[in-house]
């Protein structure tokens, strides 16, 4: 499988030093869905239009390709980096070269690859459970029929509002520097699906509260991405 750089250095983020339970690594599934968790956020990236392998490059120096793994691998966030590294930089003209792959050889020895065709670096990887285990993640995640109102907010915007609430945050007291979304629940507040009398997403602004420390209180709203 072939794996964007992108979703890797993404969901490092959401990675700790804490080796406990395997948090310091990137779980990489048979299917190409990668997961990390650092205990408060859990996310779970997939791509809908993989390159194919047989698109990535092959030299003697580099494993060579088998099959997916059979089975979920651990991969650690700080050797992920290094592969980022080993990536094509720039805007490269071949799109492969932004990816990394992860797969078996003949023998069944999981690895993941990285290349820009002049230095590839290649990496052995540890099947979850052989030695450390991962968290059983699935049943944390929500599922998607539950029902709920449908919010969204460009990522940019997030950053700002997490930028204030760091300003104001206190390291010893955790309600200091947090952000309170206040999610309008009138049907109206949100936009009518064409044809259909049911309701999409948000339309309408989002009153939020930022509290600091010394009893500081930030008032304000924020508009959610049009659908």
């Amino acid at each position: 499988m072939l794996i964007k750089r992108e979703i890797l250095k993404a969901l490092a983020v959401a990675t700790t030093s804490d080796e406990t339970y395997q948090l310091s690594s990137l779980l990489i599934e048979p299917d190409g869905h990668v997961v990390a968790t650092d205990g408060y956020i859990l996310l779970v990236a997939s791509q809908s239009t993989p390159i194919p392998d047989v698109e990535f490059p092959t030299s003697d120096s580099m494993p060579a390709f088998h099959h997916n793994p059979r089975t979920a691998v651990l991969l650690p966030a700080d050797t992920a980096a290094r592969l980022i590294g080993a990536t094509s930089r720039g805007k490269p003209t071949i799109p492969v070269l932004t990816h990394i792959q992860v797969g078996c050889t003949d023998d069944g020895k999981a690895y993941a690859t990285a290349t820009d065709l002049a230095m590839p670096v290649s990496v052995p990887l540890q099947a979850n459970g052989d030695g450390s285990t991962f968290p059983a993640y699935a049943r944390c995640l929500p599922p998607a029929d539950r029902p709920h109102h449908t919010v969204r907010l460009a990522g940019n915007v997030l950053a700002q509002l997490a930028k204030v609430a760091a300003i104001l945050a206190d390291t010893k007291d955790t309600t200091k520097g947090t952000i309170r979304f206040e999610i309008p629940s009138e049907p109206t507040c949100y936009a009518k699906v064409e044809g259909t009398e049911a309701r999409g997403g948000l339309e309408l602004a989002i009153r939020i509260v930022i509290q600091g420390q010394d009893g500081v209180e930030i008032v304000g709203a924020v508009m959610p991405c049009r659908w």
